[in-house]
C-alpha cells in the first residue's frame, strides 16, 4: 500500500520533536545531577565572573531549547512564521555554544596567567569564530525553506525544515578548529605544570579541560557524519545535542574549580600561588561567604 507524502511528512516531523527533546531532556537530567552544588558553591556571594557566565552558559540553553521545543509542536503556524522561529532559534544556538567556547578560552587565559599573548590569540580566535559562524547561520538560513504543518492539514502541528545549503558546514568547522587549539593551549600547560607539581585546584582545571574537550569532540564528529551522510533529519538530533553538551560542559567547569578551590582551603594541599589566578576569572564565595 502506498503512504501518502503528507503522513509521511507529518511522521518526520515528529521524529524531528523526539530529536529535538533529546537535547532538552539531558538539560533537565543534568540540572538534577548539579543543583545541590549549584546551590552550595553558585548562589551564594560574592558574585564573580564566574557566577554570570555560569547561569548564562546554564540557562541561556533552557530557553533555546523551549523555543526549539515551540516551534514543532505549536499549532496553525504559518510558513514565515516557521522561517523566523527556525532563524531565531538558530541564532540563540550559535551564541549559546560560542559563550560555552569563551568559558573555555577563559579557562585557558587562567591557566596562562592572563597573558597578554594569550589574550590577544583568545580574542583574534574567538572573534573570527563568532565572525565566520555567523556568516555561516545567516547563508543557511536564506536558502532554508519549511513546509508548515498547518497547510496539510490544522490538526497537525509546527513545521519540518528542508535541507538548506553547504553553508551548514561552516559552524563544525570552526567549532572542531577552535576547541583543538584550546586542546593543545591546555595540554602545552599541563606538560609545563607536571614537570613542578600541581595541586587539585590546578588538575581540576586540566582534568576537567581535556576529558570535557573529548566528549564535545565526539558530538562534534557525529555533525560532521550526519552532514556527509546528507541525513537532514539527523542535523537536529545532533544539533540539539551540541547545544546540550557545551552548555552543561562549560557550567561543570565551573562548577568543578569552584568545588576544588573550597577543597584546597579546608583540605591539607599545599598551594603553589597559581591557583589566585583561577579565583581571579572563575572563583565565588566559599560556604562561609568569606
Amino acid at each position: 500500500m502506498l503512504v501518502d507524502a503528507h503522513v509521511i511528512l507529518s511522521l518526520q516531523s515528529f521524529q524531528i520533536v523526539t530529536y529535538i527533546v533529546a537535547g532538552t531532556a539531558l538539560l533537565v537530567f543534568d540540572w538534577f545531577l548539579t543543583i545541590e552544588a549549584e546551590i552550595r558553591y553558585i548562589w551564594h556571594p560574592p558574585y564573580t565572573l564566574g557566577t554570570v557566565l555560569y547561569f548564562l552558559t546554564k540557562y541561556l540553553a533552557f530557553m533555546d531549547s523551549g523555543l526549539a521545543v515551540y516551534h514543532q509542536v505549536a499549532y496553525s503556524l504559518s510558513e514565515k512564521q516557521c522561517a523566523a522561529l527556525f532563524r531565531v532559534t538558530g541564532l540563540m544556538v550559535m551564541l549559546g555554544i560560542s559563550l560555552a567556547e569563551w568559558i573555555l578560552a577563559l579557562r585557558v587565559w587562567a591557566l596562562y596567567e592572563r597573558s597578554r599573548y594569550i589574550a590577544i590569540i583568545i580574542l583574534v580566535v574567538g572573534i573570527s569564530s563568532l565572525v565566520f559562524s555567523t556568516v555561516g547561520n545567516i547563508a543557511f538560513g536564506q536558502v532554508e525553506t519549511f513546509t508548515a504543518m498547518a497547510t496539510i492539514s490544522p490538526s497537525l502541528p509546527g513545521c519540518f525544515p528542508h535541507e538548506g545549503s553547504k553553508a551548514a558546514y561552516i559552524g563544525p568547522v570552526i567549532l572542531a578548529l577552535t576547541e583543538t587549539a584550546i586542546l593543545a593551549l591546555t595540554l602545552i600547560k599541563a606538560i609545563q605544570q607536571s614537570k613542578g607539581g600541581t595541586t587539585s585546584f590546578m588538575r581540576a582545571f586540566f582534568r576537567a579541560g581535556i576529558v570535557y574537550y573529548f566528549c564535545l569532540q565526539a558530538v562534534s564528529q557525529a555533525s560532521w557524519v550526519v552532514l556527509a551522510m546528507h541525513m537532514s533529519d539527523f542535523n537536529y538530533l545532533v544539533t540539539g545535542l551540541q547545544r546540550s553538551m557545551h552548555s552543561v560542559m562549560s557550567a561543570r567547569i565551573i562548577l568543578d574549580i569552584r568545588r576544588a578551590i573550597h577543597g584546597d582551603v579546608v583540605g591539607s594541599d599545599e598551594t603553589n600561588g597559581n591557583e589566585s589566578i583561577g579565583v581571579i576569572v572563575f572563583a565565588g564565595g566559599r560556604e562561609d561567604g568569606s
